[in-house]
């Protein structure tokens, strides 16, 4: 593991984060991250988020507090999410959120519409607009990993149910069996087996069953192997999950802020 060496005092750290705390609080180092719109500085470009997007994203929602980088945004936020806005089909029962796929709809209802298909030349999947298939290409047979989310920075595929659903707390997929609600149908299906006791997937070591595909992987590591994929960077000690690994590492830079603080 490569360390990297503090200028000021040359001791080593495991990784820039814990440099720059270090040089922080024993060096008095001024922050290195400065606000573009006014004269605040932070030491983490975490913090330098957080403050743009409590401080000078202004178009804020006064009925949640959810703030939006566009007035447009904004806007599709409050119809979907608090007016509960519904473009009806005339025809048949399908509702729409959205305009546009709600006049896209309209079009096949038409006397002598003829639905468009349009293949895919390496899978057997036919799409309904050339727009449609060019995406398709793109996310399932190319190299093409996503984009930014401008909210969050993550990279995802789906874009637009990545915003309604994780910015906009958009959760379309009702359970039938109780009040809750999903954003995902897999996340809904994995629900319902609380309700139906369904256990899909067996151990092949021991006799327990589970309602999900990772739950079942998280007790075969944890308990017949000897396998930890996630690894602190600091120690080397290895962990089952992810969140076991952040609680590490949260618990490693507490120490560390109570030892420089002593």
């Amino acid at each position: 593991m490569e360390l990297i060496l503090c200028d000021d005092c040359l001791k080593p750290f495991p990784s820039k984060k814990l440099l720059d705390t270090h040089r922080f609080l024993d060096h008095n180092v001024e922050a290195e991250y400065p606000c573009d719109v006014c004269d605040e500085t932070f030491r983490d470009k975490h913090l330098l988020n957080r403050h743009m997007k409590q401080k000078h994203i202004t178009n804020k929602c006064e009925l949640c507090g959810h703030r939006f980088s566009t007035k447009f945004y904004l806007t599709e936020h409050i119809k979907t999410v608090h007016e509960g806005l519904r473009y009806n089909c005339p025809h048949c029962e399908r509702t729409f959120k959205q305009k546009r796929y709600y006049n896209a709809h309209l079009k096949t209802h038409k006397q002598g519409y003829v639905e468009v298909k349009y293949p895919c030349t390496q899978c057997s999947v036919a799409l309904s607009t050339q727009r449609k298939l060019v995406v398709h290409v793109k996310r399932k047979h190319s190299d093409w990993k996503g984009t930014p989310c401008t909210y969050c920075g993550k990279t995802v595929k789906e874009m637009n149910s990545h915003i309604r659903r994780t910015h906009f707390g958009e959760k379309p997929y009702q359970c039938q069996f109780c009040d809750k609600s999903f954003a995902s149908l897999h996340n809904k299906a994995n629900h319902l087996r609380v309700h139906t006791n369904e256990r899909p997937y067996e151990c092949e070591d021991c006799d327990k069953s589970f309602t999900q595909r990772n739950i079942l992987k998280t007790h075969t590591m944890r308990c017949h192997s000897k396998e930890r994929p996630f690894s602190c960077d600091i120690c080397c000690k290895g962990f089952v999950t992810k969140t076991l690994l952040k609680s590490h590492r949260c618990k490693i830079s507490e120490d560390y802020f109570n030892q420089a603080s002593d």
